[in-house]
C-alpha cells in the first residue's frame, strides 16, 4: 500500500522545465503569462532563469537549460544539442544592433578601433564583423558597453539591439546602423535571438512544435 502511495505521488509531481531567457522587455513580454502563472500548465512547472545572451550562449554548450534563448550566430555550434522552436524569435521594426560613439563616425572610421561587444557568439558581433571586419573586439557585459564608451575605455560600442531616440543622440551618437541575419529590402527589420529546446534534431519531415512545451510557448508568444 505504501509503495502504491509513493508511486501515486510521484506521478502527480509536475515535470520541471528550466526556461532561460534575457531580462529584456521583449522576453519579459513573451513569458509574462508563464512567469505570473496566468497560463495554466498542468503537469509542468517552469523555472525561469534570467541572464544576458552571451552567458546563455555559453550555458547552451553544456546543455544547462531545457529551453533557452540563444543568438542566431551561436546556433550552428549548438544544432547537435538543441532544436529551434517555431516560436520565440525577437523581431523589431526600426531597431537592432547599432554602433555608438561619443563622436560622429563614418563606417570606415571603425577600422582598427577598439569596439565593445557583448560576446563573440552574439548576432551583434557577427553583424558588425560583416559590416566592418577590421576592428578590435573588447568583450564586456552588454549593459556596461555604453558606460565604457562614455569613459573612453573603448572608442565605440555595440550594445546589442536598442532603439536610440533623437534626445539621446548627443550622449551617444549613432555611428552606423547594422541589422542581423537576413536583411529586408528596407533594412529595417531584425531578428537576433531564437528559443531552442534541448533534444535531438527531428526528422526533416517533422515539425519542432509537436511537444506540449513548444505548444505552450506558442500560446505565450501570440
Amino acid at each position: 500500500m505504501a509503495a502504491r502511495q509513493v508511486a501515486s505521488q510521484t506521478e502527480k509531481e509536475p515535470r520541471e522545465i528550466k526556461l532561460a531567457h534575457s531580462p529584456d522587455s521583449d522576453d519579459a513580454f513573451m513569458f509574462y503569462a508563464l512567469a505570473t502563472h496566468k497560463l495554466q500548465t498542468p503537469g509542468y512547472k517552469y523555472t525561469h532563469i534570467l541572464s544576458d545572451i552571451q552567458s546563455l550562449n555559453e550555458a547552451a554548450l553544456t546543455e544547462t537549460y531545457d529551453v533557452t534563448a540563444v543568438s542566431f550566430a551561436a546556433y550552428p555550434s549548438l544544432r547537435d544539442k538543441y532544436i529551434l522552436l517555431d516560436c520565440g524569435a525577437s523581431f523589431g521594426e526600426g531597431y537592432g544592433p547599432i554602433v555608438v560613439s561619443t563622436k560622429s563616425m563614418r563606417p570606415q572610421d571603425l577600422k582598427g578601433k577598439r569596439v565593445g561587444v557583448p560576446g563573440l557568439k552574439t548576432s551583434a558581433y557577427l553583424s558588425l564583423k560583416l559590416y566592418q571586419p577590421d576592428f578590435e573586439a573588447v568583450v564586456m557585459p552588454f549593459d556596461k558597453i555604453i558606460e565604457a564608451v562614455k569613459n573612453e575605455v573603448v572608442e565605440a560600442g555595440m550594445p546589442r539591439r536598442v532603439a536610440i531616440s533623437p534626445a539621446a543622440r548627443p550622449a551617444s551618437s549613432r555611428a552606423g546602423g547594422t541589422r542581423t541575419t537576413a536583411r529586408s529590402g528596407a533594412g529595417r527589420s531584425s531578428s537576433t535571438t531564437r528559443f531552442a529546446a534541448k533534444g535531438r534534431r527531428p526528422d526533416s519531415r517533422t515539425r519542432t512544435t509537436g511537444t506540449p512545451l513548444a505548444a505552450r510557448c506558442a500560446v505565450v508568444d501570440r
